[in-house]
């Protein structure tokens, strides 16, 4: 699961783990899904269940059809384990090349546009994501102003920046940085009416051109 609405997190009050999230595209076969792991406070065994009223699976598509769902309980068993010696990573690579997206959804923000962005890093791991929105350009992605953000991020404004710059960074400091451009549909129609434009004044010319020698010839 790439995407959160709500990050797993852990309410020890309660001694519950809630989350919601979406897979991109759907899902449609038998795999792992999510992996959560879990740190025992002590040895001994504990019960791990779904609360009915709260766990709901939705289909893929517009609808938000809930999808029938088996839920059983698991027991876990936790056991004094050995000490584990830990490796330090050298990773010297940016994270993978991924595609920002902007959309909106009346699930998402109640509709506001919003931006969808997920990749990974095989070396150390993400660490966090950062957005920034301009009107411009910039050359030097430096200069810009970052705030941290989580997939989906609602986008500031009523209508999106034309410029959206989204960089992630994993646990060693590498970053990699993706823009999103806003398209402007009628962009190119401007310019095959300028060409078209263009095209008529040089027949003009030449039709003028042609009508000039015949009136100069003898």
């Amino acid at each position: 699961m790439s995407l959160w609405v709500e990050r797993p997190r852990y309410d020890r009050e309660t001694r519950t783990i809630s989350f919601s999230g979406i897979i991109p595209g759907g899902f449609l076969g038998t795999g792992q899904l999510l992996k959560l792991t879990l740190k025992a406070e002590a040895a001994g065994s504990a019960a791990l269940s779904f609360d009915r009223t709260r766990t709901t699976v939705y289909q893929n598509g517009p609808d938000g059809t809930p999808e029938p769902t088996t839920l059983r309980s698991l027991m876990l068993n936790a056991e004094a384990g050995t000490v584990v010696t830990v490796t330090p990573i050298v990773d010297i690579e940016p994270p993978e090349k991924f595609v920002p997206v902007v959309t909106r959804d009346p699930q998402l923000y109640e509709g506001a546009w919003t931006l969808i962005f997920a990749t990974q890093d095989k070396g150390s791991g993400i660490a966090y994501y950062e957005v920034s929105e301009s009107p411009v350009r910039m050359i030097d992605p430096t200069k810009l102003s970052w705030t941290k953000a989580e997939s989906p991020y609602r986008l500031l404004g009523e209508e999106p920046a034309k410029y959206i710059y989204v960089r992630a960074v994993d646990e060693q400091g590498n970053i990699r940085t993706e823009l999103y451009t806003q398209a402007h549909p009628l962009s190119w129609l401007l310019g095959l009416a300028l060409g078209i434009l263009i095209l008529a004044l040089i027949l003009l010319v030449l039709q003028l051109l042609r009508k000039k020698r015949r009136h100069a010839s003898p």
